[in-house]
């Protein structure tokens, strides 16, 4: 039996790329080149591919742009999942979802992804900033999520080593809509009260690493009722573990609980978080009121690494400057207090260079 898998790949650019694949030991690929219009997805309905049935690992890239995907394909001695992603860092998204694996049909579902690398920092950094006090809140205000078809959750613990965004896009769709592609990596665990039909317990997952694809669509034609619907959920699994266990046959794979998300349970998964959001919309959940820090810290903006010194900065007075794409100097990790004010004006400015900033504040040109 060989593995197999439905592939897409979504272009979030607004302009054309190409997808070139090259291969180890495949039977059924994917095509190349494969020419993706600017905010669409193809092939429609997805290429099928599959491993070769010889005794060795299978294997292929995708190349576009400037990045390259590579992923193994396979079972038994070999493996399935993704070696690496190269090239700028977060215009290329993978999501490698089981769907049956080793059974007769299609074992994956493959979903790539090009796009700019604009919201991943700031969604990650929206999180970082939120988790301390939202493990904290749920601790003392746990979270009903309501019924997911025979399944109901109460969140009463989230901790997570790691929370980050590896992949987003949001991009129009029409007169104030917009469309999300997001993958999300968590490290860590969750519990609370978990039933299923008329057996319940009190239930902690733990996980190494799990990866979320969530496909979404925001409506907001009528402000006074905003629509944020959730439309893909799909998840990989690296492993897991829980506290107490439950009613199935056998102890699960990680790559079979993945499956069962993917597929059985989908819609009911779908439908509670959807749910979930409306009332989030209402602000029927969280409550007592949660606030939410808006202090971002992304990190250095990539590409822009040079603005001060670039010729339309150094032409600007200091009381014209501002910092490209935020108001917040965390972004830059730049300091917030002020050092000595040491000089008249600011003609030491103009001969500045890219290089690290003088540590003890004095300038590198005079005194």
């Amino acid at each position: 039996m060989t593995t197999d898998a439905n592939v897409t790949f979504t272009n979030d650019w607004d302009t054309a790329t190409e997808v070139k694949t090259d291969d180890t030991n495949m039977d059924k690929t994917l095509p190349s080149p494969l020419n993706v219009d600017s905010r669409s997805t193809k092939p429609i309905p997805p290429a099928y591919i599959s491993a070769y049935w010889w005794p060795k690992q299978s294997s292929f890239n995708l190349r576009f742009r400037n990045n390259t995907i590579s992923v193994n394909i396979g079972q038994g001695l070999y493996n399935t999942g993704i070696n690496g992603i190269s090239g700028p860092p977060f215009e290329a998204g993978a999501m490698l979802a089981p769907i049956n694996p080793f059974t007769a049909d299609t074992d994956y579902r493959f979903f790539f992804f090009a796009g700019p690398a604009i919201l991943p920092p700031l969604i990650s950094s929206y999180i970082s900033a939120n988790l301390p006090a939202l493990s904290t809140y749920i601790r003392k205000n746990p979270i009903d999520f309501g019924k997911f078809g025979e399944f109901s959750v109460i969140l009463r613990q989230f901790e997570a080593e790691s929370f980050v965004c590896m992949y987003a896009t949001m991009n129009p769709a029409g007169p104030s809509q917009w469309r999300m592609n997001v993958i999300l990596n968590f490290t860590g665990e969750a519990g609370g009260d978990f039933s299923w039909g008329s057996w319940s317990t009190g239930l902690t997952l733990r996980t190494k690493s799990m990866s979320f694809l969530l496909q979404t669509s925001l409506d907001l034609r009528d402000l006074s009722n905003p629509s944020f619907v959730l439309n893909t959920f799909q998840v990989s699994i690296m492993d897991y573990s829980l506290s107490t266990s439950v009613p199935l046959p056998k102890v699960l794979p990680a790559y079979q609980m993945a499956g069962l998300v993917n597929t059985k349970w989908n819609k009911d998964i779908l439908d509670g978080l959807n749910e979930l959001l409306r009332r989030l919309l209402k602000g029927k959940s969280l409550s007592p009121g949660f606030e939410v820090s808006t202090s971002l810290n992304p990190g250095p903006v990539i590409h822009r690494r040079t603005w001060m010194s670039s010729p339309a900065m150094q032409a600007k007075t200091l009381n014209r400057v501002t910092f490209p794409s935020t108001h917040d100097a965390h972004a830059f990790d730049l300091s917030t207090t002020l050092g000595q004010i040491k000089y008249p004006d600011d003609a030491f400015l103009w001969d500045l260079d890219p290089g690290s900033a003088p540590t003890d504040g004095q300038s590198p040109h005079g005194s």
